[in-house]
């Protein structure tokens, strides 16, 4: 077992061939051609010793002998390709055979070519050249196939953890478990841009959103999230559909691309559960079924959200119907309408609702029904349909009536040109004066109170500000000359107010001030350190709690609600 190398600055320097012959003749007549071409030149002479070397060089050619005692060269290359299931390495066998059956069975071994006996230079050098062309050729495609096969699995896994994120975020199992509303949803890949998102309001509105983003996958997954995370903060604190709609527009069009855009369906079934009000924003037609017939159809009346910023007012868009007890409304994505029906042609708006009417609705295996419809029929997008009974979800409590409703109520929301201009808490209290008799000291306290709550939403909300900036006087002035800055260039973003007036036991009455940005939120768990360590950070919310006989933080802390009573300091909020 030898081995040698002989370079030439122009040859094949970097080539290692293994000779396998027990042939003394050939194998120097074979080292002398290759070592002029300046090849690696490895050599056995017998089957055991070329098995040795192949594991501990991997050449990347090997010349072998057919007829050699105790391991042959048909069993030699047999054991090479255990070694190298994927034949990295050509095998050209070196004989003197002419039998074409023999030939064959050098080919059936694992070999790729041959080199017929007595062996001559220009015979070697063709194949050589020939084969070592084909040899890289191969160790680029298998590089590629490597590199390919890590970046599947690395997009395979983020999309699986995308997917978990998104189902927490819109989890058809969570919908299924209301009494009155089941859905099901194929998605045409691992992440799919069809979700539907289920949120309540403090009043018991009840807010159903059909949504499918633009083409499908991790592209069309990825604004699901703050979608249904808009949507369920702000029903909490009370926002009606309107500044919904509103909200949710203007982000998708300030934070997406502009190719990414949202076709949408929202219901809302109203307190009392006696009406339903409907938008549909680029979605198939919404359709009502009472006693086996299509009484209500909702087609689409604007365009996508994130398309453009001024959309026409949402509160004249909307489809506004009463609710029947037998009532049961539909709505799908537009991957159902495009789906194959038995004739082997897109079902459409009008092949859906015969399906509807025919068995989907009277089948209680409701996502059987769209799975099997699924596979049979080849489906290239996501599919999602949702089956809703306003009556029934309104007497299980989903979309009844709940809470103490207010005497009065006054909201506005402030958006980018608005927020530059100033909050101004005073002028706001003053406002209120004028729908309920406030006392000068009341007035002067809420002014103040809306002021800091406002100021809060504006600095560590929209602009994303972090008090810890003011732990000196010196950051306190590099902190406000940021926040002008960055107000300055402030070109999206929104503040909801909503002031809410109870009448309490005691027959005083308390406003309850709920306020949410558009923002990541308010690390409100550091300010117990914050109130106690000198800092100068911190200090707008305890002016509030020292007016307020309550202060409570929702979500991450973009959304909080505070109570001021008027004519007393009794009967706090109660801490969820």
């Amino acid at each position: 077992m030898k081995a040698s190398c002989a370079r030439d600055p122009d040859g094949d320097a970097a080539i290692r061939i293994l000779i396998v012959d027990d042939d003394p003749t050939t194998c120097l007549l074979l080292r002398s051609f290759l070592e002029k071409r300046g090849s690696h030149v490895l050599q056995a002479d017998n089957g055991v010793d070329g098995i040795a070397l192949y594991r501990e060089h991997a050449p990347d050619l090997v010349l072998m002998d057919v007829m050699m005692p105790e391991l042959d060269g048909l069993e030699t290359t047999r054991l090479i390709r255990d070694i190298d299931p994927d034949h990295a390495s050509p095998i050209l066998f070196i004989t003197a055979l002419d039998d074409e059956r023999q030939l064959a069975a050098c080919v059936a071994a694992g070999g790729d070519d041959f080199l017929s006996k007595p062996v001559s230079r220009i015979q070697l050098d063709a194949k050589l050249d020939s084969w070592l062309r084909i040899q890289d050729l191969y160790q680029v495609v298998r590089r590629q196939r490597d590199a390919l096969d890590v970046l599947q699995q690395l997009n395979q896994q983020d999309k699986r953890l995308a997917g978990e994120v998104r189902d927490c975020a819109a989890s058809i199992q969570r919908i299924n478990q209301q009494d009155g509303l089941s859905a099901a949803f194929h998605p045409a890949d691992i992440l799919g841009g069809d979700f539907l998102v289920l949120a309540h309001d403090p009043s018991g509105r009840c807010f159903l959103l059909l949504g499918d983003f633009t083409g499908h996958g991790m592209a069309a997954a990825m604004g699901v999230v703050p979608v249904a995370q808009t949507l369920e903060r702000m029903a909490a604190l009370g926002a009606d559909a309107e500044d919904i709609l509103t909200t949710l527009n203007r982000d998708l069009v300030d934070y997406l691309p502009v190719s990414l855009f949202l076709s949408m369906a929202l219901l809302v079934i109203e307190p009392g559960g006696d009406r339903i009000r409907i938008w549909n924003a680029g979605m198939p037609d919404l359709v009502c079924v009472r006693a086996g017939d299509i009484v209500h159809r909702v087609a689409s009346g604007l365009v996508p959200l994130g398309v453009q910023r001024d959309m026409p007012p949402f509160a004249a868009a909307a489809v506004e119907l009463p609710i029947e007890g037998g009532d049961c409304w539909v709505g799908f994505s537009d991957g159902l309408l495009e789906s194959v029906g038995d004739r082997g042609e897109a079902l459409g708006q009008q092949g859906v609702e015969q399906a509807l009417l025919g068995d989907w609705l009277q089948r209680d295996d409701f996502e059987d029904a769209l799975q099997g419809h699924a596979e049979s029929s080849h489906v290239a997008d996501d599919l999602t349909i949702f089956r809703l009974e306003p009556a029934r979800l309104a007497a299980a409590g989903g979309g009844a009536a709940g809470g103490e409703q207010p005497l009065w109520r006054w909201r506005m929301s402030l958006h980018a040109e608005q927020m530059r201009n100033g909050l101004q808490g005073p002028s706001i209290a003053a406002s209120l004066a004028c729908v309920h008799p406030l006392s000068e000291r009341a007035q002067r306290e809420l002014g103040i109170v809306l002021g800091e709550l406002l100021n809060n939403a504006l600095e560590h909300g929209v602009l994303g500000l972090d008090s810890s900036l003011k732990d000196d006087a010196s950051g306190f002035s590099a902190y406000y000359g940021e926040r002008e800055r960055r107000l300055r260039t402030l070109q999206g973003g929104m503040i909801h107010l909503d002031i809410r007036c109870y009448r309490m036991p005691d027959t005083t009455h308390a406003l309850r001030l709920f306020v949410i940005d558009s923002g990541d939120g308010f690390d409100y768990r550091r300010r117990a350190t914050q109130q106690h360590n000198g800092t100068l950070a911190g200090r707008g919310l305890s002016i509030v709690e020292e007016f307020c006989t309550g202060l409570r933080f929702l979500g991450r802390g973009n959304a909080l609600e505070a109570e001021y009573r008027l004519g007393g300091n009794t009967n706090p909020i109660r801490e969820d």
